[in-house]
């Protein structure tokens, strides 16, 4: 694998080249291109599971409840069904990019030069900000 290190303003543009056609390839690069830059998923929240005990005071199980309650207990279960698949769908979404986006970093981390990482690639910075901040530090113009 041919890896350019990145160090200065000669290097940005067959790094950022090489860098940008990996993400490409990945389909993350509209997500970290520095220009344009496309926000990353929100982690999915996990839906709450329908309780027996919301459609009657007195019972903790489905068998307890009337037969009115029971039936909107049961459209609820559908439903919730339903939204568990959107759930575990957008998870598996998330759980990708989060993938792409640790494989990322891990190429930064081993393609930029030490003093670019302490100065441009701060912890906990999304990768975005890291790319902008590589482009603006070895002085790219946008001319």
């Amino acid at each position: 694998m041919n890896r350019r290190l990145l160090r200065d303003r000669e290097d940005w543009t067959t790094w950022i080249n090489m860098f940008s056609a990996r993400a490409t390839k990945s389909g993350i690069w509209e997500k970290l291109n520095p220009d344009h830059p496309v926000p990353l998923l929100v982690k999915p929240t996990r839906p709450q599971l329908p309780n027996p005990s919301d459609y009657s005071e007195i019972t903790f199980l489905a068998s307890g409840l009337s037969d009115k309650g029971y039936k909107a207990y049961k459209v609820d279960l559908l439903n919730y069904d339903m939204i568990l698949m959107d759930y575990n769908s957008d998870l598996e979404a998330y759980e990708s990019e989060q993938k792409k986006i640790r494989e990322f970093t891990a190429l930064i981390q081993s393609t930029v030069s030490l003093y670019l990482q302490r100065k441009c690639c701060l912890p906990y910075r999304p990768l975005q900000e890291w790319l902008s901040n590589l482009k603006v530090e070895v002085g790219v113009d946008d001319c």
